[in-house]
């Protein structure tokens, strides 16, 4: 057998040394490719798990606003229904305080005495003879204004007042949120419920306070009692200020 040449002997070796280390790197750069991978496969899993975790926040959460909702539309539904009940006893006590007035003013009405062949005078006005009768003097305010309210005439109610007290009225009305009809309603209600007991009026005196004020003492007849007003001049018209209150001078 012939010697081996140097060459190839140098080769064998080379080869021997090479191939190892070859398959070294390729081992290793597969390694690194499954290292890559799975970095980036367990980069994916945690995007992933904080996403369903947000997912879940955001469905608690959601769970959470939708049993508030749920608690307030049960409390929304409780309030209406005590609403409805107020409105409908409100409703019930307005029909027992219209029904009460007309029975007062049947039995006020039984009560009285005719008034049929009775004339007004200058101090003494019978209420089915009173008409418009303007605004010239106190007295003839006074009886304009116990016309309207026997009428329930809301637009003269208004225009026997005085423009503060006018505007008094109407600023109750507004803090309390009347709307308009329902203002006129109960104004004429008040007008109708004041006159409505009593068969005449009679003036029983008047105290002048100055040159454009007065106060008048009207007795309701049928009624037995007797109420006083401040009347006051608007230009050349005399108009009723308020009604004092027992006690008041």
């Amino acid at each position: 057998m012939k010697a081996l040449k140097p060459w190839l002997i140098a080769a064998v070796v080379f080869a021997s040394i090479v191939t190892p280390f070859v398959v070294w790197q390729r081992a290793q750069a597969g390694l690194r490719d499954k290292t890559n991978s799975l970095q980036q496969q367990s980069l994916l899993l945690t995007e992933l798990s904080d996403e369903n975790q947000r997912l879940s926040n955001q469905l608690a959460e959601a769970k959470r606003t939708w049993a508030l909702t749920t608690d307030q539309e049960s409390e929304l539904l409780k309030l209406r229904g005590e609403i409805g009940q107020l409105r409908r006893a409100a409703t019930e006590t307005e029909k027992l305080r219209t029904e009460n007035q007309k029975l007062l003013a049947k039995t006020a009405a039984a009560n009285m005495p005719s008034t049929a062949n009775v004339q007004s005078t200058a101090d003494y006005w019978v209420k089915d003879q009173l008409t418009y009768s303007g605004f010239e003097s106190p007295e003839a305010a006074l009886k304009t204004a116990l016309w309207a309210a026997r009428t329930g005439d809301v637009r003269a109610m208004f225009e026997t007042m005085t423009p503060e007290a006018r505007e008094a009225m109407v600023s109750e009305w507004k803090k309390d949120g009347k709307s308009d009809d329902a203002a006129a309603a109960e104004l004429k209600a008040m007008g109708e419920s004041l006159a409505a007991p009593s068969s005449a009026f009679r003036l029983l005196d008047e105290q002048m306070k100055s040159s454009d004020e007065m106060v008048a003492n009207v007795s309701f007849e049928g009624e037995g009692k007797a109420r006083r007003f401040i009347l006051r001049k608007v230009g050349s018209e005399w108009k009723i200020e308020r009604m004092l209150f027992p006690g008041e001078n």
